[in-house]
């Protein structure tokens, strides 16, 4: 049996994200109201068994929670944290370890808001396994 792919991993955290009311999005569309913007990326590591072969994938998944204001910067942080700290999630065949917060940043304001208009971020990092 082969491990899921990455776009398998972005779209069960889509789901999570969704089910939130997070309102998910990739990271390559520009927003056009709050929203947390995501992405999937393979860690480094995992068990390597006898034969040479990685026993686990790792998984990081790296959300920029946006807002037009401050608050709602830190409320689309707060929808995305509650959709992911702890939760296991099913890929494929595979069920994750509970989904690990890693790090993360403080609300500021993203861009030049004086002559852009921009917004307000803060990132959030977790892990898991499968």
């Amino acid at each position: 049996m082969t491990f899921p792919s990455l776009q398998e991993h972005f779209d069960a955290v889509e789901a999570l994200l969704t089910a939130a009311n997070a309102v998910p999005t990739d990271l390559d569309q520009a927003p056009t109201t709050d929203c947390n913007q995501f992405t999937v990326a393979d860690r480094f590591g995992g068990v390597r068994r006898m034969t040479g072969q990685i026993g686990t994938r790792s998984v990081r998944v790296v959300v920029k929670a946006l807002g037009q204001t401050a608050d709602n910067a830190r409320e689309m942080q707060r929808l995305h944290d509650a959709a992911l700290r702890g939760v296991r999630v099913t890929v494929g065949a595979y069920r994750s370890t509970p989904i690990q917060f890693e790090s993360g940043d403080a609300v500021a304001p993203d861009g030049d808001l004086l002559t852009t208009g921009a917004w307000f971020s803060a990132s959030s990092t977790y892990t898991f396994t499968v």
